[in-house]
């Protein structure tokens, strides 16, 4: 795995994250139930497997 490629995928990592953790902060600040909340980590897990495997293109 070539330095660039790593740095991609930290960075995807982090930016995935940090949008799962606004949406939770959001979902959670309404009283939305914890579990539903814990949902929607599935969905951050796909798109951060969709955009590495996109990155992999031209990296």
């Amino acid at each position: 795995m070539s330095f660039k490629r790593f740095l991609v995928l930290i960075l995807l990592t982090v930016g995935v994250l940090a949008v799962w953790q606004i949406l939770a902060t959001v979902l959670l600040s309404f009283g939305t139930p914890f579990w539903l909340v814990a949902i929607t980590f599935l969905p951050a897990i796909a798109a951060w497997w969709l955009l590495a495997r996109l990155s992999r293109i031209r990296v």
